[in-house]
């Protein structure tokens, strides 16, 4: 029986925290989308509101919009909404926080950029002029993680930029940005895995029971090695369209990890790794031990010949779908430094990492 320490595992498991807010910032049409991702930062206009005004406003939410009203009132002539400004600065100023998600849209929304917030208001002081770019003051610092075209975004993202608002609270799209910004992740108790599928062409019914094989290598490998779960415990999601997601979500970060590398083991990932015997040695102690008896013990599962008429049915439905190896835990067998040597009755090679 394998004693897996969960402590450990889940430490080096990217986390999302559970308060996490998600905001769509929109640029002015696109003319400060390049600045915003290039200097990262994003920003708020109506440079007639500090954020020393801000900072001083009271706590209750409608006295202080009604006060930030007045101040735009007497610092901005012919000024006709003030509501909305002082609602949109408020939001920019309170409710964003550090850790929050932030989606950039370029010109139409093209290209999208994904990244967190690194830092709280601040007063920008320097060549606030429209000539030499942004010229709005009141900013926060950002962490760009990704960008992407929009039509390479998953479909339930598309209705998101139907929001016209200068700051857009997507918290409802949370789910969907969460798995198209990572493929292993913890977020609450429970631990998800996104399974990518690149296929564009109709998928067969056949290749549909992927996961019923997946599973079945999961049970078997949960009961040789003392796991205590079952496909009962995992639970799963799937994108009707191609290309979609699979998603694997449990309350045990051990399971879904097994899953992770059962795929990655049998789909080969960046590694031509075959399920030949390979040496699994770990150098560093970033990722430690537990991660690497894991490794082991799903290699020795895989190499089982009874197994073998399983792995090839899986594998070639893999294959089809054109499902993608997790990047994340491909990036834990890199901080292995592990050592592979892939053995079969013709060729033996070794590749490291």
């Amino acid at each position: 029986m394998e004693n897996f320490d969960v402590e450990k595992l889940i430490k080096y498991i990217e986390p999302i925290k559970d308060g996490t807010n998600y905001w769509l910032v929109r640029t002015m049409g696109g003319d400060y989308y390049d600045e915003y991702v290039d200097k990262h930062f994003i920003a708020i206009g109506y440079n007639e509101i500090t954020v020393d005004d801000l900072n001083h406003l009271p706590e209750k939410e409608k006295t202080a919009r009604k006060i930030l009203q007045e101040m735009l009132k007497g610092r901005r002539e012919n000024i006709r909404n003030t509501s909305y400004p002082a609602s949109q600065m408020l939001r920019f100023a309170r409710e964003m926080k550090v850790g929050d998600i932030v989606i950039v849209p370029a010109s139409s929304s093209y290209k999208v950029t994904f990244g967190v917030i690194e830092s709280e208001l601040y007063q920008e002081k320097m060549n606030l002029h429209a000539a030499l770019g942004c010229p709005f003051a009141k900013r926060r610092n950002v962490k760009w993680l990704r960008t992407s075209m929009r039509h390479s975004l998953p479909a339930e993202l598309q209705l998101m930029f139907n929001s016209r608002h200068i700051i857009s609270e997507i918290k409802s799209y949370a789910s969907y940005v969460d798995n198209f910004l990572n493929d292993f992740y913890t977020k609450g108790d429970m631990t998800y895995l996104v399974l990518r599928v690149r296929q564009e062409d109709t998928l067969s019914a056949d290749d549909f029971t992927l996961v019923g094989d997946l599973m079945e290598l999961f049970n078997d490998y949960s009961s040789k090695n003392g796991l205590g779960l079952t496909s009962q415990d995992i639970k799963m999601k799937m994108s009707v369209q191609s290309p979609g997601d699979i998603l694997v979500f449990a309350q045990s970060p051990e399971g879904i990890t097994i899953i992770g590398l059962i795929v990655l083991f049998i789909k080969g990932g960046t590694f031509s790794i075959n399920v030949g015997n390979f040496h699994v040695e770990a150098k560093s102690p970033t990722i430690g031990d537990t991660f690497s008896k894991m490794v082991k013990t799903v290699n020795e599962f895989l190499n089982d010949r009874t197994k073998r008429k399983t792995i090839k049915k899986l594998s070639k439905k893999l294959d089809n779908m054109e499902i993608e190896a997790p990047t994340a835990i491909v990036d834990m067998i890199k901080q292995l430094g592990t050592s592979f040597t892939k053995s079969d009755s013709d060729s033996t090679d070794e590749k490291s990492i």
